[in-house]
């Protein structure tokens, strides 16, 4: 594909003819809200790891671990809290992100493992030593019931994350009308008024009347009416969707969560292989495209029916189709015993504070032997807790965390560590 052109020559009459009907609302200059750089490759990563599943179960510790790898490698960061600065660039503690996923299959869903990996993930980020407000996060789809039905614990309060459908009270969809290829859509309200920032994430299906269903269709799942839209196997209307200013303003990472896979009869039913893999990209397009090279890979016969990931690349520019203009980065097995050439801690630690005593802040640094469960709070000499700094899977390493102490008094504090077999503790010392 020519990255530098908006369409390709010999489809200057149909593309007018779409862009004729999606109106000005529909498609305002695609090209300027790309996330990549049209003169450069486009990133895609794909994580492996066969310890990821066993059977029909997942192992929660290794998916973080393979979430963790894949968005430092996209961003090229040497942590998780600076490549999401990199992917979300204005992000802030106020920001707001939204995590859009797929649960109208209850069978095979967006699985929960790898939402909550993202979530642990974003909940990793800090400004000015400070995480990242987890209340700040919404998992969305369409409706709440289906989100249930999912396995997603649902939660509407001003406390922890948050999860819920476009139908809650109080969200709904945009009141204004948005053109796509000639159908009246309106968007959720989620994307169009409430969050800063979009993540899709989607999982691996084909679809009889879509060839597949991986990034782009996980949209349908945006707007009021996707019934309207499957015409022609969802072509143009699945590109034409994600190219609506509201989505391509605030969605910046794709992910398809590829742990297991449908390959006929989708999207409805059970998986039906395992896969192992998490998909990474900026480029909606590119993870689309080895979605459905992976699902091919696998079995599947009907992904010829899915032009609209070649349409969103060569009548939308959202991305590249051609293989050639894609960097491809493997991470194979994270959840092994090393991460990045070097070895990890052979046990639990938690290393004395420092500075020690300080004022203000101070921070803590901490090794996990493997991939799991921890909680790190800071209690005073009564044992009740006054801050909790980490709670959440966290992969095999060393980790910092930092303790920002300005609205506490001067005195003696302890800090705890805790997992599912260990617990340890250091005191520390604030002077004001």
């Amino acid at each position: 594909m020519a990255r530098s052109s908006l369409f390709n020559p010999s489809d200057r009459r149909t593309f007018l003819k779409y862009l004729s009907l999606a109106g000005v609302t529909g498609l305002i200059n695609p090209r300027k809200l790309l996330a990549f750089s049209p003169d450069a490759n486009s990133r895609v990563i794909i994580v492996d790891d066969t310890a990821a599943t066993s059977g029909n179960s997942i192992n929660s510790s290794v998916v973080q671990a393979m979430v963790n790898s894949g968005i430092t490698t996209l961003a090229q960061a040497p942590t998780v809290s600076d490549a999401w600065k990199v992917l979300l660039p204005g992000v802030t503690s106020s920001s707001k992100i939204a995590l859009k996923v797929n649960c109208i299959n209850s069978g095979m869903s967006t699985h929960p493992a790898v939402t909550n990996a993202v979530v642990n993930a974003l909940k990793l980020m800090t400004f000015s030593g400070v995480l990242f407000p987890e209340n700040n996060i919404i998992v969305f789809d369409r409706t709440t019931w289906e989100l249930q039905s999912a396995g997603y614990t649902i939660n509407t309060s001003a406390s922890g994350v948050r999860c819920f459908g476009t139908d809650s009270s109080g969200i709904g969809y945009s009141t204004q009308n948005y053109a796509v290829a000639g159908q009246s859509q309106r968007l959720s309200k989620i994307i169009t008024d409430t969050t800063d920032f979009l993540i899709n994430i989607a999982v691996l299906k084909n679809h009889g009347g879509a060839g597949v269903t991986l990034c782009l269709k996980n949209h349908f799942g945006t707007c009021n009416n996707p019934g309207a839209l499957h015409g022609n196997y969802c072509d143009p209307y699945a590109a034409t969707l994600s190219s609506l200013v509201p989505i391509m303003a605030k969605q910046k990472v794709n992910i398809i969560d590829a742990l297991f896979g449908i390959r006929s009869g989708g999207p409805s039913g059970y998986p039906q292989f395992s896969a192992n893999k998490i998909i990474m990209s900026t480029d909606i397009v590119a993870a689309d495209y080895q979605g459905r090279k992976l699902l091919k890979d696998n079995g599947c016969t009907n992904t010829g029916d899915a032009g609209h990931i070649d349409t969103a690349a060569t009548m939308y520019s959202l991305g590249t189709n051609d293989p050639t203009k894609m960097d491809i980065v493997t991470v194979s097995s994270p959840s092994s015993s090393s991460i990045g050439g070097e070895p990890l801690p052979s046990s639990l630690a938690l290393n004395q504070n420092y500075p020690n005593p300080f004022n203000a802040v101070t921070h803590i640094r901490f090794s996990v032997p493997r991939s799991g469960e921890v909680e790190i709070d800071v209690v005073d000499t009564n044992g009740r807790v006054l801050a909790t700094l980490v709670h959440g899977n966290m992969r095999a390493g060393e980790h910092t965390v930092s303790f920002v102490a300005d609205q506490f008094a001067s005195g003696v504090y302890f800090y705890r560590l805790k997992t599912e077999t260990a617990f340890l503790s250091h005191k520390m010392i604030l002077l004001k």
